[in-house]
């Protein structure tokens, strides 16, 4: 009996990836909760609610928080590429336009230091393609 409730629970919690993660509709609080998925190695509910916070700036037309959710991506991305089970390439080209996004973005909204930050990661991944005209 007892190990019918361990395989269910394990099941339960497999099923929903971001469990014991607390909703909300706030998209600040969602891209808090995804970098404390990625700190503790939870990187599938991390995309997903990082995705879902960009999705809430960009409707409502906050730029500083669409620029940090793109911030967030193209790190995460350029993280992702550094895993030995996936396409390195394919997901520092993620990176590479999360990160451009969020330069532009914080470009527009006036906010040079936030830009700079985007830019440096920006160039850290051309670097990882190896594309060193594209770092400078």
């Amino acid at each position: 009996m007892r190990v019918l409730l361990l395989i269910i629970s394990l099941a339960l919690l497999t099923a929903c990836s971001a469990m014991l993660v607390p909703s909300t509709d706030n998209p600040y609080e969602k891209l808090s909760q995804a970098q404390k998925l990625m700190s503790v190695g939870r990187p599938i509910p991390a995309e997903k609610i990082a995705l879902e916070s960009l999705e809430i700036f960009s409707a409502s037309g906050d730029l500083i928080g669409q620029g940090e959710a793109n911030f967030f991506l193209g790190v995460f991305y350029k993280a992702k590429s550094g895993w030995s089970n996936i396409s390195s390439k394919e997901y520092i080209k993620k990176s590479i336009g999360y990160l451009s996004s969020s330069a532009q973005v914080f470009k527009s909204a006036g906010e040079n230091i936030q830009a700079s930050k985007s830019t440096f990661e920006l160039g850290q991944a051309y670097r990882g393609l190896n594309e060193m005209d594209q770092v400078c």
